[in-house]
Protein backbone atom coordinates (compact mmCIF):
# COMPACT_ATOMS: atom_id res chain seq x y z
CA UNK A 1 0.00 0.00 0.00
CA UNK A 2 1.02 3.49 -0.70
CA UNK A 3 1.59 5.73 2.05
CA UNK A 4 -0.14 9.40 2.40
CA UNK A 5 2.91 10.75 0.86
CA UNK A 6 3.38 8.76 -1.73
CA UNK A 7 0.31 9.37 -2.71
CA UNK A 8 0.49 13.20 -2.64
CA UNK A 9 4.00 12.67 -4.33
CA UNK A 10 2.27 10.88 -7.22
CA UNK A 11 -0.73 13.12 -7.82
CA UNK A 12 1.75 16.05 -7.56
CA UNK A 13 3.76 13.74 -10.53
CA UNK A 14 0.84 12.97 -12.56
CA UNK A 15 -0.25 17.31 -12.32
CA UNK A 16 3.20 17.85 -13.25
CA UNK A 17 3.09 15.25 -16.57
CA UNK A 18 -0.47 17.16 -17.33
CA UNK A 19 1.25 20.66 -17.13
CA UNK A 20 3.52 19.51 -19.08
CA UNK A 21 1.67 18.00 -21.96
CA UNK A 22 -0.63 21.35 -21.86
CA UNK A 23 2.46 23.66 -22.43
CA UNK A 24 3.81 21.60 -24.93
CA UNK A 25 0.55 22.16 -27.09
CA UNK A 26 -0.01 25.54 -26.15
CA UNK A 27 3.72 25.96 -27.74
CA UNK A 28 3.34 24.19 -31.32
CA UNK A 29 -0.45 26.25 -31.73
CA UNK A 30 1.71 29.24 -33.24
CA UNK A 31 4.25 27.18 -34.97
CA UNK A 32 1.48 25.54 -37.05
CA UNK A 33 -0.77 29.29 -37.43
CA UNK A 34 2.53 30.46 -38.83
CA UNK A 35 2.61 27.41 -41.09
CA UNK A 36 -1.10 28.12 -42.44
CA UNK A 37 -0.60 31.61 -43.00
CA UNK A 38 2.64 31.15 -44.39
CA UNK A 39 0.63 28.30 -46.84
CA UNK A 40 -2.32 31.07 -47.28
CA UNK A 41 0.15 34.15 -48.73
CA UNK A 42 2.61 31.56 -50.83
CA UNK A 43 -1.25 31.08 -52.68
CA UNK A 44 -2.42 33.98 -52.56
CA UNK A 45 0.93 35.45 -54.23
CA UNK A 46 1.07 32.74 -56.66
CA UNK A 47 -2.43 32.95 -57.73
CA UNK A 48 -2.32 37.03 -58.41
CA UNK A 49 0.92 36.22 -60.70
CA UNK A 50 -0.54 34.08 -62.96
CA UNK A 51 -3.99 36.24 -62.91
CA UNK A 52 -1.62 39.30 -63.96
CA UNK A 53 0.42 36.56 -66.26
CA UNK A 54 -2.38 36.04 -68.00
CA UNK A 55 -3.63 39.17 -68.67
CA UNK A 56 -0.68 40.33 -69.64
CA UNK A 57 -0.96 37.34 -72.32
CA UNK A 58 -4.22 38.23 -73.50
CA UNK A 59 -3.44 41.99 -73.40
CA UNK A 60 -0.62 41.21 -76.08
CA UNK A 61 -1.17 41.83 -79.33
CA UNK A 62 0.91 40.05 -82.48
CA UNK A 63 1.21 42.18 -85.77
CA UNK A 64 1.54 40.05 -88.91
CA UNK A 65 4.70 40.38 -91.21
CA UNK A 66 3.53 42.97 -94.11
CA UNK A 67 4.80 40.73 -96.79
CA UNK A 68 7.46 42.66 -98.09
CA UNK A 69 10.60 40.92 -98.69
CA UNK A 70 13.01 43.27 -101.10
CA UNK A 71 14.60 46.39 -100.15
CA UNK A 72 16.04 49.23 -101.35
CA UNK A 73 18.37 52.07 -101.31
CA UNK A 74 17.65 55.94 -101.44
CA UNK A 75 17.09 55.90 -105.01
CA UNK A 76 14.91 53.16 -105.28
CA UNK A 77 17.30 50.50 -106.39
CA UNK A 78 16.82 47.16 -105.26
CA UNK A 79 20.02 45.77 -103.18
CA UNK A 80 20.79 42.92 -100.79
CA UNK A 81 18.20 42.87 -97.47
CA UNK A 82 21.18 41.44 -95.84
CA UNK A 83 22.13 43.62 -92.61
CA UNK A 84 20.12 46.90 -94.28
CA UNK A 85 17.71 47.05 -91.18
CA UNK A 86 14.83 47.19 -93.40
CA UNK A 87 11.32 45.47 -93.73
CA UNK A 88 12.56 42.80 -95.69
CA UNK A 89 15.78 42.24 -94.22
CA UNK A 90 14.20 41.75 -90.43
CA UNK A 91 10.28 40.17 -91.64
CA UNK A 92 9.31 41.01 -88.10
CA UNK A 93 5.74 39.50 -86.65
CA UNK A 94 4.05 36.44 -87.52
CA UNK A 95 4.22 34.33 -90.20
CA UNK A 96 1.00 34.32 -92.75
CA UNK A 97 -0.44 30.49 -93.50
CA UNK A 98 0.03 29.07 -96.62
CA UNK A 99 -2.02 29.53 -98.02
CA UNK A 100 -3.50 32.42 -96.69
CA UNK A 101 -6.99 32.53 -97.81
CA UNK A 102 -9.42 29.79 -97.47
CA UNK A 103 -11.93 30.09 -100.56
CA UNK A 104 -15.56 28.34 -98.45
CA UNK A 105 -18.41 26.65 -100.04
CA UNK A 106 -20.67 30.14 -99.82
CA UNK A 107 -18.63 32.59 -102.02
CA UNK A 108 -17.03 34.33 -99.00
CA UNK A 109 -13.45 33.92 -98.01
CA UNK A 110 -11.32 33.05 -94.79
CA UNK A 111 -8.24 35.28 -93.87
CA UNK A 112 -6.48 32.40 -92.25
CA UNK A 113 -3.99 34.86 -90.69
CA UNK A 114 -7.02 37.51 -89.26
CA UNK A 115 -9.84 35.47 -88.87
CA UNK A 116 -11.69 37.52 -90.92
CA UNK A 117 -14.64 36.40 -93.50
CA UNK A 118 -14.55 38.42 -96.73
CA UNK A 119 -17.60 38.22 -98.85
CA UNK A 120 -15.58 36.63 -102.15
CA UNK A 121 -16.95 39.54 -104.34
CA UNK A 122 -15.39 42.74 -103.45
CA UNK A 123 -17.25 44.99 -106.31
CA UNK A 124 -20.02 45.70 -103.79
CA UNK A 125 -22.91 44.34 -106.20
CA UNK A 126 -26.40 44.78 -106.39
CA UNK A 127 -27.94 42.31 -104.09
CA UNK A 128 -32.11 42.09 -104.33
CA UNK A 129 -32.89 45.22 -103.45
CA UNK A 130 -29.65 45.99 -101.74
CA UNK A 131 -28.47 48.63 -104.80
CA UNK A 132 -24.63 48.43 -104.93
CA UNK A 133 -21.84 50.54 -107.07
CA UNK A 134 -19.95 53.66 -105.25
CA UNK A 135 -22.14 55.08 -102.54
CA UNK A 136 -21.83 57.94 -99.10
CA UNK A 137 -20.91 56.83 -96.46
CA UNK A 138 -23.90 56.84 -94.69
CA UNK A 139 -25.20 54.87 -97.97
CA UNK A 140 -22.18 52.23 -97.45
CA UNK A 141 -23.83 51.55 -93.80
CA UNK A 142 -27.46 51.00 -95.33
CA UNK A 143 -26.08 49.00 -97.44
CA UNK A 144 -24.81 46.76 -95.48
CA UNK A 145 -28.07 47.10 -93.53
CA UNK A 146 -29.94 45.25 -96.73
CA UNK A 147 -27.32 42.56 -97.59
CA UNK A 148 -27.98 41.23 -93.43
CA UNK A 149 -31.56 41.23 -94.07
CA UNK A 150 -31.43 39.72 -96.93
CA UNK A 151 -29.19 36.96 -95.32
CA UNK A 152 -26.28 37.55 -98.31
CA UNK A 153 -24.57 34.74 -99.00
CA UNK A 154 -26.55 32.81 -96.05
CA UNK A 155 -25.54 35.13 -92.87
CA UNK A 156 -26.91 38.47 -91.35
CA UNK A 157 -24.17 39.81 -89.50
CA UNK A 158 -21.73 41.51 -92.17
CA UNK A 159 -20.69 45.55 -91.79
CA UNK A 160 -18.61 48.39 -92.96
CA UNK A 161 -15.18 46.97 -92.02
CA UNK A 162 -12.53 49.72 -89.91
CA UNK A 163 -9.70 50.71 -91.41
CA UNK A 164 -7.30 48.49 -89.64
CA UNK A 165 -9.31 45.01 -91.02
CA UNK A 166 -9.36 46.58 -94.79
CA UNK A 167 -5.15 47.61 -94.45
CA UNK A 168 -4.89 43.77 -93.25
CA UNK A 169 -5.43 42.92 -97.05
CA UNK A 170 -2.15 44.75 -97.77
CA UNK A 171 0.25 42.78 -98.96
CA UNK A 172 3.47 45.40 -98.59
CA UNK A 173 5.32 42.89 -101.36
CA UNK A 174 2.78 43.79 -104.34
CA UNK A 175 3.00 47.33 -105.78
CA UNK A 176 -0.88 46.61 -106.42
CA UNK A 177 -2.69 45.36 -103.55
CA UNK A 178 -6.05 45.06 -105.43
CA UNK A 179 -4.36 42.67 -108.00
CA UNK A 180 -2.76 40.57 -105.76
CA UNK A 181 -5.80 39.97 -103.77
CA UNK A 182 -7.19 39.27 -106.96
CA UNK A 183 -4.58 35.83 -107.74
CA UNK A 184 -6.26 35.12 -103.93
CA UNK A 185 -9.55 33.89 -104.83
CA UNK A 186 -11.04 37.59 -104.92
CA UNK A 187 -13.25 38.81 -107.98
CA UNK A 188 -13.90 42.25 -109.34
CA UNK A 189 -11.39 43.88 -106.77
CA UNK A 190 -11.25 47.51 -108.01
CA UNK A 191 -8.35 49.51 -108.03
CA UNK A 192 -10.58 52.35 -106.26
CA UNK A 193 -11.01 54.11 -102.72
CA UNK A 194 -12.87 51.51 -100.07
CA UNK A 195 -14.87 52.84 -97.07
CA UNK A 196 -14.10 52.03 -93.79
CA UNK A 197 -16.27 52.35 -90.67
CA UNK A 198 -13.86 54.67 -88.94
CA UNK A 199 -14.31 58.05 -88.75
CA UNK A 200 -11.41 60.35 -88.32
CA UNK A 201 -10.99 61.96 -84.84
CA UNK A 202 -11.42 65.38 -84.60
CA UNK A 203 -13.07 65.75 -88.35
CA UNK A 204 -16.27 63.87 -87.67
CA UNK A 205 -17.37 64.55 -91.62
CA UNK A 206 -14.96 62.57 -92.68
CA UNK A 207 -14.17 58.44 -92.47
CA UNK A 208 -11.07 56.44 -93.48
CA UNK A 209 -10.88 54.55 -96.82
CA UNK A 210 -8.20 52.69 -97.96
CA UNK A 211 -7.00 52.92 -102.06
CA UNK A 212 -6.33 49.64 -103.37
CA UNK A 213 -4.59 50.56 -106.24
CA UNK A 214 -1.63 52.02 -104.50
CA UNK A 215 -1.94 50.68 -101.23
CA UNK A 216 -2.49 53.42 -98.66
CA UNK A 217 -5.14 55.23 -96.27
CA UNK A 218 -6.72 58.11 -96.67
CA UNK A 219 -9.39 60.60 -95.15
CA UNK A 220 -12.66 61.08 -97.26
CA UNK A 221 -15.61 63.15 -96.82
CA UNK A 222 -18.20 60.93 -96.62
CA UNK A 223 -20.26 62.83 -99.05
CA UNK A 224 -17.91 61.27 -101.57
CA UNK A 225 -18.92 58.12 -103.51
CA UNK A 226 -16.42 54.97 -102.52
CA UNK A 227 -16.89 51.18 -103.08
CA UNK A 228 -17.69 49.04 -100.14
CA UNK A 229 -16.51 45.01 -99.40
CA UNK A 230 -18.09 43.80 -96.35
CA UNK A 231 -16.70 41.36 -93.75
CA UNK A 232 -18.29 39.25 -90.66
CA UNK A 233 -15.67 37.97 -88.06
CA UNK A 234 -15.81 34.05 -88.61
CA UNK A 235 -13.12 31.47 -87.07
CA UNK A 236 -11.15 33.33 -84.59
CA UNK A 237 -8.04 33.52 -85.89
CA UNK A 238 -4.16 34.76 -84.79
CA UNK A 239 -4.92 38.31 -85.25
CA UNK A 240 -8.76 39.04 -84.70
CA UNK A 241 -8.29 40.87 -81.79
CA UNK A 242 -5.19 43.39 -83.10
CA UNK A 243 -7.03 43.85 -86.57
CA UNK A 244 -10.27 44.76 -85.13
CA UNK A 245 -9.24 47.07 -82.59
CA UNK A 246 -8.68 50.50 -84.39
CA UNK A 247 -6.14 53.04 -82.88
CA UNK A 248 -4.77 56.52 -84.14
CA UNK A 249 -4.23 56.39 -87.81
CA UNK A 250 -2.72 58.66 -90.12
CA UNK A 251 -3.10 59.53 -93.83
CA UNK A 252 -3.74 62.20 -96.56
CA UNK A 253 -7.05 63.95 -96.52
CA UNK A 254 -9.60 64.15 -99.76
Amino acid sequence: MLTNGQMKQKVVSSQHKEVCTITEKSKSKPLSTVIILTVIIVLTVFIALVSFGSYAMASTINLPRTGQTTCYDENGNKLDCAGTGQDGDVKAGVVWPNPRFTLNGDLTITDKLTGLVWAGNAGTPTVGSCVGGEMVWKKALDYVACLNAAKYLGHGDWRLPNINELESLVNAGQSNPGQWLGTQGFTDVKPFLYWSSTTVAGLPAVARAFYMLESYMAGVGKSNGNEFWPVRAGRVGNLITPVSSVGSTVGTLI
